[in-house]
């Protein structure tokens, strides 16, 4: 199976060739790695050029964000499968090869993988769990509860990726979670339940500001309203999270509404449950 690789970057002029080179030196290698640059200047483009004819370069002519970058490299890209790669990650050499293998042996339309958070301090494993891996049908519903995924440990048919909208520029974070769940309410996801890739974890990823992923997850909340009104326990739990995240920036007044919305949905769970209970009880 032919496949692309789309790697956004913005001013990663000391990692970019690692990462680059983690993808091309894949046990099973790509046919097409697009680099889109995002409007670096600190000669990330120069250390791009220098990887020949084998690395496509595109240029979004500014900063418009990763995830414009990442919908204009797939838009590109040549081949029916497309991966993602981020400018400051590694992949182990299997990746692809595990994947792609997935990918067609489950007939599914997207694979993720676990993957590995490295910390100046440490190592901790991050991803999809069994939990998820085993779930079947109720992915989707799992998917609401949890971010359980990583944009680097995604392969997915560039049809399905199309059909489910690409990535949500307005998103400022999670639009790793946002895509998976978009995904999963339209088609088969595949798992493979092994660490294929390195996350570097620093204090200047995006991915570590508070405020911006208080702001994503409450359009993640607006944005499958009617879902999570399906599911008023998960509802209640999102709603819980984020109230105490926002008393910790302390947003008092927004984290009071949220952990009053969470009460709420928590008693009329708990209600309505009880009265199931009481009527087939008789």
């Amino acid at each position: 199976m032919q496949y692309s690789v789309v790697i956004p970057v913005y001013n990663r002029r000391e990692s970019i060739l690692a990462s680059i080179e983690s993808v091309v030196e894949q046990t099973y290698p790509p046919q097409e790695v697009i680099v889109v640059d995002d409007g670096s200047t600190d000669g990330t483009v120069e250390r791009i050029q220098q990887c020949g004819a084998n690395v496509r370069l595109l240029q979004t002519g500014g900063r418009t964000g990763a995830c414009n970058a990442r919908n204009m490299g797939t838009h590109a890209a040549i081949h029916d499968t497309v991966a993602f790669q981020d400018s400051d990650d590694v992949w182990l050499p299997s990746k692809m090869e595990q994947q792609l293998e997935r990918l067609e042996e489950g007939h599914f339309d997207a694979v993720f993988c676990s993957f590995i958070k490295d910390f100046e301090s440490g190592q901790e494993r991050g991803g999809w769990s069994r939990e998820i891996a085993n779930s079947g049908s109720a992915c989707k519903t799992l998917l609401l509860k949890k971010n359980y995924v990583s944009t680097q440990t995604l392969v997915v048919r560039k049809k399905a990726f199309e059909t489910a909208g690409g990535f949500d520029k307005d998103l400022r974070r999670f639009q790793d979670w946002d895509l998976a769940i978009r995904l999963s309410l339209l088609m088969p996801i595949g798992f493979v339940d092994e660490p294929l890739v390195r996350v570097k974890q620093t204090g200047t990823r995006l991915s570590n500001n508070r405020r911006e992923g208080i702001i994503s997850r409450r359009r993640i909340l607006e944005k499958y309203k009617n879902h999570y009104l399906n599911a008023p326990e998960i509802h209640s739990q999102m709603l819980l999270d984020l109230g105490l995240r926002q008393a910790c920036i302390p947003q008092p007044i927004a984290a009071s509404k949220s952990l009053l919305k969470a009460a709420r949905y928590l008693i009329s769970n708990t209600l309505t449950s009880t009265k199931r209970e009481a009527a087939q009880n008789g």
